[in-house]
């Protein structure tokens, strides 16, 4: 079910995205956990389909799978605070089905297939989902998104914006620094992998 194309190989290891586009998930040891948390959907399907079965993030909170991610996380990503944006991370990350390591969401999402007329997620269907007004919106838009996209996403990535982007949702926290703004960030990374080819 869960397919792996360039697994992290040490504690040392930096994945592809590295710290400068990793916002939220920068300790290797976090992005250690959530794979691992990840590929363990291979011997826990059960786990995975409860979550892709979810409607909204407080639904995930009540799910087995998450709270085997919440063991394997421990600290501060299980404060009371952190619990649904964390929650809807799980969600969705349970649609990747392949781990593509090393681009982030947003240039995947612009990639033109070569002979395709158009990126793989059209232009409104990605404004639509940075336009989302609430969390459980936006957890829906991503979720068709990660489909759109044939289910193939590297698990890092997506699991850094969703935390980022619930973040700034829930607590209007954005970054005083508008580049480091999610949905600047991913606007940028989109259009440019748009306009590259």
């Amino acid at each position: 079910m869960t397919e792996i194309n360039e697994p992290l190989s040490s504690a040392t290891q930096q994945p592809k995205l590295g710290r400068s586009k990793l916002q939220v998930l920068w300790r290797v040891e976090d992005q250690e956990n959530i794979l691992k948390w990840w590929k363990s959907f291979e011997h826990h399907r059960d786990w995975s389909a409860e979550l892709r079965r979810c409607e909204t993030p407080a639904d995930v909170l009540l799910t087995k799978g998450f709270g085997a991610l919440l063991q394997q996380l421990r600290g501060a990503w299980t404060r009371d605070s952190q619990l649904l944006s964390l929650a809807a991370a799980a969600g969705i990350l349970a649609h990747i089905k392949v781990h593509q390591s090393g681009q982030g969401f947003a240039q995947v999402c612009g990639a033109v297939p070569k002979g395709a007329i158009g990126p793989l997620v059209s232009e409104l269907r990605f404004a639509q989902l940075l336009k989302s007004r609430s969390v459980d919106e936006f957890f829906r838009r991503m979720i068709r998104t990660v489909g759109l996209l044939k289910n193939q996403a590297d698990v890092l990535a997506v699991a850094d914006g969703v935390l980022q982007w619930t973040h700034e949702c829930l607590t209007q926290g954005e970054h005083p620094n508008p580049l480091k703004r999610i949905k600047i960030r991913w606007g940028i990374d989109y259009y440019n992998q748009t306009n590259s080819k």
